[in-house]
Order: C-alpha cells, then structure tokens, then sequence
C-alpha cells in the first residue's frame, strides 16, 4: 500500500450478506441469531417492540426466552416489574384482549422508556447467546419519539450495528456515541405546522446508574439510503461517524423511498420509477465508506454482481422472510410459499397503505388487508400510535394524529379527509402477522397485512425438489455456496522473457470445471514465475524500505531491535531437513521493474500465517504470488491459514474482506480484533476479585476444546488445532528450537468461583520478534463469554490480562500486545491499555483453498481487465 493510501478514509470491512430488518417481529432474535451464527449480519427489528415484548409475556413466555434475558438485565428490579405486571404463566383465554400499552407522546413516561429499554435489551441478548457472532439492530426513522431507549437497551445487551430507513437519520450518529457512554441524548422532533418552533425528544440513561458498572460499545450506524446523493448528503449533515450505507431499490418489501419528482402512477396504480431512481454506484464508490446493494439482491449471481460493482455485499429481506426462523405465522408462510412455487402470488405497490406516505409493497394473500372487503369490514380505530406525527396546535402544545384513525378524529386535528383514503393501521396489522393479532372490545380481531419484496421468485431455487420449507442456513448456502462457483474468467499472465516470469502463452492455458482459467490450481510456485526463499533478507528488507512498506515511522520503531528482526528471519527461512518454518515467495518482471513477495510461516503445526503481501508495479505480481502461495499450502497439506490486514488498507480489505462469501463460512471466518498494548508494569498485581485463572496443559485440552469452539467458533477453533491436543505446541516448539528460535503459547482459563464452566480464554503466543513487523507473533488473545454482563466481564478481561504477564517475563518490550474485542479493549483501559489499530483477521481452512484460489484469481482479473483499459496505470501497494 503506498502511502498516498494511507489518507484514505477509514472503513470497517463487514458481513457479506445483512439479513433485512423486517417488522414487526419477522426479523425476530431466532431469525438473527441463526444468521449471526453463520458469519453474516443478523438484525432484529424493534418496530413495535414494546409491544411485541408484552403480548409474547402475556402469552406465557413459552420456553420461557424472555425471562432467562430479562434475569441478564443490570437493573433486576426494573425487569421484575415487567414481569410482575404482564407476565402470565398460564398464557391468555381465548379471545381475551392484550393489555394495551397507553399512547404515547414527545415526553415519555419513565414506565414506557423502562419498558423499550427492556424489550430491546432481551431482543438483542437473545440473537447474541451462544455465539460470537454480530447482531443490528433495525429501527424507522419516522417512529421519533421511541428511538433513544430503544437504542439504548439495545447498546446494553452489546449491538454490533444499527441501520436505520424511512428517513433522513442525521442525528443518530451522535445519539449513538453519547448513549454509548450513558449520556442524555436528544434527537429533533419532526412537528408538522410548527412553523418556527423547534422541538426533540430526550432520553436520559442516567437514571439507570450503570455508567460505573458497564462499558458499552458504540454500535456502528448505517443508515438506510436510496441515492448515493442522500449518501453524500448525510455525511454532511451527520453530527457523528456513518459507518457504511445500505442502498435499497423500490424492488425491496416494507417501506420504499417514493420516486423522485412528481409521483406519476401506472394503470395498475403503483408509483412509477425512473431513471433518476437507481442508485449510481460509481457514486457510491467515491464516497468511500462501505456500502451494501438491498432490493432484488437475493440471488447468487446478483451476490456475485453486489461485489464486482465494489460494494461489501448485499441485504437480504424476501428470502430470510420466509424460512422457518422467522416470525411471520406459519399458515400465512404455507400460503406464500405454495402461491411462490405455483408462480401465482401478486405483490402491489401499495402508494397509499402506510400512514407514513411511504409506497408500501403488500402481498395480495385472501384474509388479509390486502382484500378491499377485509379491509373496508375494519372499524378503524388508532390504540396504539406508533406511526401518529406529532403537530403544533394552536395552543403551542402538540397533539397527535395518523391518517389511518378515524377519519373525523383526524379532520378534528387539522388533517385532510382525503389524506386518509386507503391507509391502513400498520401498528395493527403488522403484529397480526406474528400471531400476536389484537382482539379489539367489539370482538374484532386484528387481520394481518403481509410485506414482501418484489422478487419473491428467487425464493423458488429453495423449494426445489418438493421442498415446502427451507432455513435460514439453507438461505445463506444458497447466495453465498452458489457465488463460489460463480467467477470472472481472468486475464492471461503477460508473457515474459526471462525464465523468472509467469511465462505462460495463450496455448498453454488451461480451463477447469470450476471457471478456473490460465494455471490450473495445484501448478507450483515456479509455473507462476515465483521462487522461494531464494533472496536475501537485506535485499528483502531494502525491497520494503524502498516501495515505502517499511516507512520512517515503521523503521524508527523497529530500530532498536533491527539486528534481532532481522537474524529471526535469516534462521527462519534457513532449510531443514522437513522444510523452512518461513517461506518468502517473490516474483519479478525483469520488463516492467515491477515485483512482489508475500511471506508465511508456521503458527501452529499445520496451519501458517500469511503476511506482507508487499508489490511495486503492476497486478500480476500480487496475482502472482498469492495464487503460489494458495497451491503451495494445500500441496504441503496445510490445515488453513490466517492473514490479518487493515481495514483502511483498501487492497487486502477487498480482496480478503470478501473472502468469506466465496469460501463460505464452513471453512472461513473473518474475526475483528482492536490491537492494544499495555505496560507490563500495570499488569503486576491480581484482581482482588472471586475469579479462578487457571493455567492449562495437555490434561486441559478437551476442556480448551470445546470453550474455543464456543467463543472463537468452529473455523478458528479448527485452525488454532486446539484437538490435537499439544495445548502449549511444544512439537512446533521443537523444531523452532533446531533453528535457535521458539514458537510456543500459554492457554489460561477463567471462570467464576464457585462455577466449573470457564466463561474466558487467554492464549499467549510467542515467537520470533519481528516476524510480523507488528509483533503478531507474541499477541495475547483474550476471548470471553459474550453474556457476561458488563461487571464481570470488565472483572474477567483484567484478571486475564494479568495472569497472562507471567508468559511475557522475558519479552523484549516493556509492553504487552492484546488482539481483543472492542468491548474488551474499552475494559482494559483502566490497566493502561493504549489503542494501536483495528485489524481483521481472515481465517481459511484447507477446505476453502480452491475456492480461495478462485476468488484472488477472479479478483486480480478484474483489477487486471481495468488496467489494460488504462494502459498507463500502476498499482503500488503494501500490506502491513
């Protein structure tokens, strides 16, 4: 990476595929975990919530999810009033009425904020349980006056995003950042008639007296946009960080941007969209933060499109709509399913059904409020108000009205009659479609309105062979399986004169079954113009000093242990009778001066670590000396591999930061570590707390085993080769002991005490200095619980932290490296712990190399296809 680059705005790399956000209660905590779970976006939605929350109390809590959440809440007592009020262990009576929450205005009642700080809190603890995964939350911009508690009981049980539509969310950015340090936030109060009176809603967290007991995280925000033009105009107006876009097209379900201009209709009477309503990407691109494709993206092949077009990836509604985990009532999922696979189910775009003014695409099901006699039949009665918008009245207080109330209750507000033709109760309906339907005091009983997208036909690849259900799990096979297959065939290798280049002519290239095109996966490092160690370390090191990969600061700070870096890499790249435990590849273009090297060695006994990825020139060099590395490993017969890079570093954050999807998250995995550091001396005395650290061997390893899997997931568990059962790696540190070197780690566990079940998991490494000129190679790992409310877990990381020093007593820097979580990285500030960088790590297992050999391949065919457009271009690039 050049340093040019290195201005480049910061991004965070993301999931492949965000599972939608659809309310209300579609998008359950099922839903979302089952996605997390896999790697990808899970998102709940917290329309209605509150509500949602109650009526599932009232209906007995089965299996009694909500009350095992509610026990994890820090303020118990608040939760016991919750479940004393509306909690029934026997369920309701049929045709008893839900207890109804009072309607609610700008000031909140503190019953209701404790009640959407609860309700969010358990959503979103429930999607996190049992896995490291990460979990959004999804939220309407319209729906003002609930949003801060709603986010904060959704920071408090540890939300990893927040995404948000049906608006123009400027302000959340700043919400976010002072919720997430128990801070009275305030939002603007959109207030029609207001003239020039201005009006917010306030939320205040302090009431709650936990800003000593725990450290939140700020979840990142990515507001839902339909143009790059409100992109860009958001980033302007926000009055804090945007983290990424989701761009949505009309094509999605639920709430849709009306078209630009004036709303022209078709006979059929839906809104008529454009030209001038198709996000430009190019756009999007420029602005240079993260952006996910939404509306009609649920296919492999638009998957594959998402990603060449340079977003992260894509959102998915329609097809997680309808798989067992979500909340939408079976009869009605029965229903769609049969009329998806017959090809026979209609779905309208609905200008007039949300109150909102929003097109709202409905799905045409009998029984529903899609049937103008269903929904004529209703007594239109407004009992919950979420969609109601506050006006100024001529008193100068406000009221509250919505165009889908009564209608002579709204023309008394101030409202038009004719504003209120067609619209439809949502804050009803949309409950029904969960089976948490309302029975009104005249003994109606509330008919669902069901939301769908417009493609519901990519859902029919998933009903093949007589299927009439399907998973999410099945979901994600589907978009992110299917993608693996699916590559851009590359362009040939330039021919080259000398012996050291790839060399290959157009006769000589070969097409296998899976798209693979020029060399076949499996030719050797020499058929790519690739030689291995084969160059000295000086010429090496002078190589990065000179394309700016080594930089002054990077120097400056190795200076003092040049000579020890530097004979760690001599002796580990020396020939053993098994082989070098470190292996540079280099390639050079005797023709064009370009070059490139990448580096890996021995982490464990079968799995490697891939590092600087350093090249100067044109593509081919990089190409070149990562599809060698890629067969080499799997000849050798690695386990896997793991590469870790920045995310700003905007070549390895495209190239590895979608290597998920092409893998797929059977055999990859891509993990998110804040990189600190804390002096040694601030680790000297245990915590005074009842926490037992034990340190581990081989007795432990089952033990090590199963809470690696538990914490870290399969793929890391699997690469770190916890069961085969050499906990310290004392046969690699063997053969590192041949060349003068040491490779070994210390595993501590913590638990509770009193408590047999370890809820933490500390491993020390050390190695070589400067094998990564990060010092990679001695970084602690600390992986807790992701339940542990935010006392024990600030307990836990501070107790690990310090017992880990004991593997550090002869490290030659006066300080420590931690690679952990941003929730524990903000835990072990007050051990003086001081931020480095964020990185990601890609971790790939031997099963995934073939697919990670077509994915680089198919990714430098694109960047190669580029320059041979633009003759004149080079790429300069290093990876730290």
């Amino acid at each position: 990476m050049s340093e040019s680059d290195q201005t480049r705005r910061m991004v965070p790399a993301g999931p492949t595929i965000i599972q939608g956000g659809m309310g209300v209660g579609i998008s359950n905590w099922v839903l979302a975990k089952a996605v997390s779970s896999r790697g990808q976006l899970g998102v709940v939605s917290g329309s209605v919530l509150d509500t949602v929350f109650i009526r599932r109390l009232q209906d007995g809590d089965s299996g009694g999810h909500l009350r095992r959440a509610l026990r994890r809440f820090p303020v118990p007592s608040i939760a016991e009033a919750a479940l004393t009020k509306y909690l029934k262990p026997e369920g309701r009576q049929p045709g008893q009425p839900y207890a109804r929450l009072p309607l609610f205005g700008a000031k909140l009642t503190q019953d209701r904020e404790d009640l959407l700080v609860l309700a969010h809190f358990a959503e979103v603890y429930l999607a996190k349980e049992g896995h490291g995964g990460i979990v959004g939350l999804n939220l309407l911009e319209k729906v003002q006056m609930v949003t801060l508690p709603s986010l904060y009981g959704a920071i408090l049980a540890g939300v990893s995003h927040v995404l948000m539509g049906a608006g123009i969310p400027a302000s959340i950015p700043g919400a976010l950042d002072k919720l997430s340090n128990h801070l009275p936030a305030s939002l603007p109060l959109d207030v029609a008639d207001r003239g020039d009176h201005a009006y917010s809603v306030e939320f205040d967290p302090t009431r709650f007296a936990l800003s000593s007991r725990i450290s939140l995280q700020r979840p990142r925000f990515f507001p839902i946009v339909s143009s790059a033009t409100l992109a860009k105009a958001l980033l302007k107006r926000a009055n804090g960080k945007i983290d990424g876009f989701v761009v949505e097209g009309h094509a999605s379900g639920g709430h849709n941007a009306p078209p630009r201009g004036d709303m022209r209709l078709t006979v059929r009477g839906e809104p008529v969209y454009g030209e001038r309503d198709i996000a430009d990407l190019e756009q999007m691109r420029a602005i240079g933060v993260p952006f996910w494709l939404a509306g009609a993206y649920g296919t492999p092949e638009k998957v594959q499109q998402a990603l060449a077009a340079g977003a992260h990836g894509v959102q998915v509604g329609t097809l997680f709509a309808l798989c067992d985990e979500s909340g939408l009532r079976q009869d009605l999922k029965r229903e769609m399913l049969e009329r998806i696979a017959n090809g026979n189910l209609d779905v309208f775009n609905d200008p007039l059904a949300s109150p909102t003014g929003f097109p709202f695409r409905v799905a045409a099901i009998p029984q529903t409020l899609s049937c103008d006699g269903t929904y004529g039949s209703r007594l239109r009665v407004c009992d919950m108000g979420y969609l109601r918008v506050p006006y100024r009245k001529s008193d100068g207080t406000l009221g509250y009205r919505c165009p889908a109330e009564p209608v002579e209750d709204y023309e008394k507000k101030g409202g038009l009659a004719s504003e209120t033709i067609g619209r439809k109760c949502l804050c009803n309906a949309l409950p029904a479609n969960i089976g948490l339907e309302q029975v009104q005091t005249n003994g109606y009983e509330e008919h669902p309105l069901v939301t769908i997208g417009a493609d519901v036909a990519s859902i029919q690849p998933l009903l093949s062979r007589g299927n009439c259900s399907y998973t999410a799990g099945d979901v994600l096979d589907h978009l992110l399986g299917d993608s693996r297959r699916i590559s851009v065939s590359p362009s040939p290798v330039p021919r080259a004169q000398s012996n050291e280049s790839c060399g290959v002519t157009q006769q000589q290239t070969t097409t296998r079954p899976n798209g693979l095109a020029d060399l076949p996966f499996g030719s050797r490092y020499e058929a790519f113009g690739c030689r291995i160690n084969t160059i000295r370390v000086e010429e090496l090191f002078a190589r990065y000093e000179q394309c700016g990969f080594i930089y002054p600061a990077k120097r400056e700070r190795l200076k003092p242990h040049w000579s020890l870096i530097m004979d760690n890499w001599r002796r580990s790249m020396l020939s053993r009778p098994e082989g070098s435990l470190h292996h540079v590849i280099i390639y050079d273009h005797p023709e064009t001066g370009s070059w490139a090297s990448v580096s890996y060695w021995n982490t464990t006994c079968r799995v490697v670590h891939s590092q600087h990825v350093v090249s100067i020139g044109r593509p081919e060099g990089s190409r070149a000396v990562l599809l060698s590395e890629q067969s080499e490993l799997f000849a050798q017969g690695r386990m896997g591999a793991q590469s870790w890079y920045r995310a700003e570093n905007r070549f390895p954050a495209r190239v590895f930061g979608s290597c998920v999807a092409t893998i797929g998250a059977t055999n990859a995995m891509l993990h998110e570590h804040t990189y600190i550091t804390i002096p040694r001396d601030q680790l000297h005395s245990q915590d005074a707390t009842l926490i037992d650290i034990h340190c581990c061997n081989n007795t432990d390893a089952a033990s090590v085993n199963r809470l690696a899997h538990r914490l870290c997931g399969r793929v890391q568990a699997t690469a770190d080769e916890w069961n085969a059962g050499d906990v310290e790696l004392a046969h690699l540190n063997d053969q590192y002991k041949e060349i003068g070197l040491r490779r070994y780690r210390r595993v501590f566990l913590a638990s509770m005490r009193g408590m047999s079940d370890p809820v933490g998991l500390a491993v020390a490494y050390r190695g070589p200095l400067g094998l990564s000129f990060s010092f990679l190679e001695n970084r602690c790992e600390l992986w807790l619980d992701a339940t542990l409310d935010g006392a024990r877990h600030l307990q836990i990381a501070c107790a690990l932290a310090r017992a880990v020093r004991t593997a550090y007593t002869d490290f030659e820097l006066p300080h420590l490296f931690f690679a952990v979580d941003r929730r524990t990285g903000e835990a072990l500030r007050g051990l003086g712990a001081q931020h480095v960088q964020d990185y990601q790590r890609l971790v790939w297992l031997h099963g995934g190399m073939i697919a990670a050999y077509s994915h680089i391949n198919s990714f430098y065919a694109r960047i190669m296809s580029a320059r041979n457009r633009h003759t004149n271009s080079s790429i300069t690039r290093g990876v730290p």
